[in-house]
């Protein structure tokens, strides 16, 4: 009897250590492992100004757990061309040999490395800080050390504390010559299922022979210079790049319960949406109750909205009001607008790469800023503060530019002389233009057309510029007329419905010689002409590859040609692609792209002997919105565009 109770009681305690073991939290060191890998959403902050003289300044940021080191990048504009200023473990930088009393923008991401691949974060916000003039004593307690044993210094640069790596030398940003500070990154045993078909042989011709004499025993390699044999032409194809193009409108209307949003309304042949965010329900003039703060399932279903466009790749012109059915006088008090931007605000930061542009909105029938009570100088002036103050980097967009001349506190008569320059807030103020074409004044949108339109080049070069066309019959719709105004005015965006009867217009008429010398887009429609040249188009010219036989390095040298109305208004990662004959991936760094008209490439490179097909991927850094050329170079499964090939012999 004893036996059998000592059994039983064995096998009790038995049962309770396995149920104990099972019970292990398993899901708890999991979300651990979760918290700490690398996600390329994850975002430098913090960024500030700890110390700065004369010649250098030294910045800090909140370190992120996990990253191998951060990129700095550094311009001295906030939109010009941003280069790598250096790489850091730390979380702070020291730069040397600036300027004094030179303005200088910085923005920073982090990095993961595992095994030859390597994940980014997205940018931080940029940092304009401003060096001391001379004789000015220097701000802060910090002090910087400088790394030694730089193998190649960046002229005016300095890093601090960071490890160097293999073969330093700078990976360009711009179409200065420079070189990259980092071993480049591979993706090992990858494949790619589709290669575009191109002529693989390169016309090689023998770089000039340097004048230094060099003994027998120590001759270097002698690089070559391959012109790339691909096809440069450019296609009258429809490309669905980012930020641009004829949009489509997606109406919610938004309750205390959420939205009324259906999925399906996302189509794969539109890039470009105009969300029309009718909040209506919070303002007393329309629940006639009382003016209301956004709920949580109103700003969550607003956010599955904007989720569902970045999982698709597509981009949105954000336009909340109060009223879609053209009633006037539909707003709440100044107060609870101010609270409802500040509301939605930090969900649209969320979604930097799917955001193209906001439009004000807000105030008068469909958000059009007219016929409304609200629309004095004061209130507005208040309500573009509140978006620029808690927008991080979206163009905020107006009705009129006299909407902009008062924010500024200048009239029309003082534009000639007046320009925004970068490091204002009014730098990402731009236009919608709802009365587009509909006569001399775009239905009172300007005053002076030809004056206004010409000081608004300045502003609309690094924003998007669209609206909506009108009035069927006015002749500024004529393809002669409306086609070199949109090239003046960088025309990015036009709403592909309205007015349905100028959309026809355009689709009846068909460029020819009388309206310009584009040969490919003769007898070819106004309607397809235009939907090609909204905001950027890029088309590749020239592709030009340097390297000796054993390959260590390669230059490589792109023309590039911008035939679009518009320009490329925000800032990409390039990333070179080496795929050999069996589909596997070798991925490289190669920099920022502005939309120079001129790609230079300088990188050390590590691959084994074989034939490879060369690709150029330009995306956001986190392999969404890709750009695409204008030629027939696109390989859709890499979403890359084919630059050359080229060989490298056996050692």
């Amino acid at each position: 009897m004893e036996n059998k109770k000592t059994m039983l009681h064995i096998l009790v305690i038995t049962i309770i250590c396995i149920i104990s073991i099972t019970l292990i939290p398993i899901p708890t060191l999991a979300a651990k492992s979760k918290n700490s890998s690398f996600s390329t959403k994850l975002k430098v902050k913090g960024v500030k100004a700890e110390s700065k003289t004369q010649n250098q300044i030294k910045i800090r940021w909140k370190s992120i757990k996990d990253v191998t080191g951060y990129q700095i990048y550094r311009s001295t504009s906030k939109k010009g061309k941003y280069t790598k200023a250096g790489t850091t473990k730390k979380s702070y930088f020291t730069n040397k040999k600036l300027k004094a009393g030179k303005k200088y923008y910085y923005k920073i991401r982090a990095y993961k490395k595992k095994g030859r691949s390597r994940k980014y974060s997205r940018f931080s916000s940029v940092i304009c800080i401003k060096t001391l003039k001379s004789g000015r004593k220097a701000t802060g307690t910090g002090t910087s050390t400088t790394t030694k044993n730089n193998t190649a210094e960046i002229p005016g640069t300095t890093e601090e504390n960071s490890t160097t790596e293999k073969n330093n030398t700078e990976i360009p940003a711009t179409t200065e010559k420079n070189t990259a500070t980092e071993k480049p990154t591979t993706t090992e045993n990858s494949t790619a299922t589709e290669t575009p078909t191109t002529t693989e042989n390169s016309t090689a011709t023998e770089a000039p022979a340097t004048t230094e004499e060099s003994t027998t025993e120590d001759i270097p390699e002698m690089p070559q210079q391959y012109t790339q044999n691909l096809n440069y032409d450019e296609s009258t194809e429809r490309i669905n790049n980012p930020d641009q193009g004829f949009y489509q409108h997606i109406s919610v209307n938004v309750k205390e319960t959420g939205i009324n949003y259906d999925p399906s309304v996302i189509k794969s042949n539109d890039q470009l949406y105009h969300l029309r965010i009718n909040i209506g329900n919070f303002s007393e003039a329309k629940n006639q109750t009382a003016d209301k703060e956004l709920t949580a399932p109103a700003l969550i279903g607003i956010e599955c909205l904007l989720k569902d466009l970045n999982k698709h790749n597509k981009n949105a012109i954000v336009r909340f009001a109060y009223d879609y059915d053209g009633k006037k006088n539909q707003e709440p008090k100044l107060d609870m607008i101010i609270k409802h931007i500040e509301q939605f605000a930090p969900i649209l930061n969320k979604y930097p790469d799917t955001i193209t542009a906001i439009e004000f909105g807000l105030i008068g029938p469909w958000g059009e800023m007219h016929s409304s009570t609200m629309t004095t100088t004061d209130n507005i002036n208040k309500l573009i503060d509140t978006y620029l103050n808690n927008t991080h980097q979206f163009p905020v967009l107006v009705r009129t530019p006299t909407v902009i001349y008062n924010y500024l506190g200048i009239t029309m008569d003082d534009i000639d002389s007046f320009t925004i320059t970068g490091d204002s807030n009014a730098y990402r103020l731009g236009l919608y233009n709802d009365g587009y074409l509909g006569n001399s004044t775009d239905l009172n949108t300007y005053k002076n057309r030809e004056k206004e339109i010409l000081w608004l080049a300045k502003q609309t070069s690094h924003l998007p510029y669209g609206g909506e066309v009108v009035v069927p019959d006015s002749p500024l719709h004529n393809i002669e007329n409306c086609i070199p105004e949109m090239e003046l005015i960088h025309l990015s965006y036009l709403n592909k419905c309205w007015n349905n009867k100028v959309i026809d217009k355009w689709k009846q008429t068909y460029y020819s010689s009388t309206v310009g010398d584009n040969t490919i887009y003769y007898d070819i429609s106004a309607y397809e002409y235009i939907e090609n040249h909204l905001g950027y188009r890029f088309v590749l010219e020239n592709s030009l590859f340097e390297y000796s036989d054993s390959l260590l390095n390669i230059k490589i040298n792109l023309d590039i040609k911008n035939v679009g109305f518009g320009n490329l208004n925000r800032t990409k990662q390039m990333t070179l692609l080496f795929v050999d004959s069996n589909g596997n991936i070798i991925d490289f760094d190669a920099g920022i792209f502005s939309g120079e008209p001129e790609i230079q490439i300088d990188i050390p490179v590590d691959i084994p002997s074989g034939n490879y097909k060369v690709y150029l991927k330009i995306d956001n850094g986190n392999d969404q919105y890709p750009l695409r050329f204008a030629n027939n170079l696109w390989n859709n499964d890499l979403r890359a565009n084919q630059i050359g090939s080229l060989t490298k012999k056996p050692d």
